[in-house]
């Protein structure tokens, strides 16, 4: 039998909706744990917390399940635990990313994970034709063999390890810890680096553009 769905929590009103000074919103969380980092970005109305020992907490808007927690609501005001379907309390992360509608969650083990929105391919799963999920789903980044020990044509190719992760409205960055840049989402105005808009005619008047579904290796090294 399918596990019901899980409900989203019951509005929550404000006592006080303007915070005049800096105030914890994490309460007991962070009392014996410290938050190391902070994702938030000027397109998205939701952010996501990762503690000393690799818990990731996320609040804010989920009207396409950029949470990950398997529901959509307009809010969720305070912080939760976000964790992997079917691996919960076993994969602790370093690095998150968040844009308007999509949120990319970097695993201790080098794997990224998404959830959200994904009209452009901005989850960078591998499927274009899924416009939204609402669980975290593994990142399909070219040349990452999930589980493999070594021993292919190009080392880097094959053990690519994700160690940061960089999101806006419509598009993805991962970088490996090689130094290796990786994108996926819109093409529009040269977005993922790669030399092209991706402009092409649908009709008379209409253009399309060649959007990516995949995180794909670019030719620029970071340090």
């Amino acid at each position: 039998a399918r596990p019901p769905t899980p409900k989203p929590p019951a509005t929550h009103e404000f006592e006080c909706p303007t915070l005049l000074f800096p105030q914890s919103i994490f309460g007991s969380i962070t009392t014996t744990t410290k938050i190391a980092h902070i994702a938030t970005s000027p397109t998205s109305c939701h952010s996501v917390a990762i503690t000393t020992d690799g818990m990731a907490f996320g609040w804010g808007r989920n009207e396409t399940g950029q949470l990950g927690l398997g529901y959509t609501s307009a809010v969720v005001p305070l912080p939760t635990q976000l964790s992997i379907p079917g691996e919960e309390g076993e994969i602790t992360f370093v690095a998150a990313g968040v844009g308007k509608y999509h949120t990319i969650l970097v695993g201790s083990n080098g794997i990224a994970y998404a959830s959200g929105g994904n009209v452009c391919g901005q989850l960078g799963i591998n499927n274009g034709g899924v416009k939204q999920i609402e669980k975290f789903r593994k990142c399909a980044v070219m040349g990452q063999v999930v589980g493999d020990t070594g021993g292919g044509e190009d080392e880097d190719d094959v053990n690519v390890k994700i160690v940061q992760v960089s999101c806006g409205e419509e598009v993805s960055a991962l970088i490996c810890s090689s130094g290796h840049l990786y994108t996926t989402g819109s093409s529009e105005h040269g977005l993922l680096g790669n030399g092209e808009t991706g402009e092409y005619i649908i009709t008379a008047g209409r253009l399309g553009y060649a959007n990516c579904a995949k995180f794909t290796r670019r030719s620029i090294f970071v340090q």
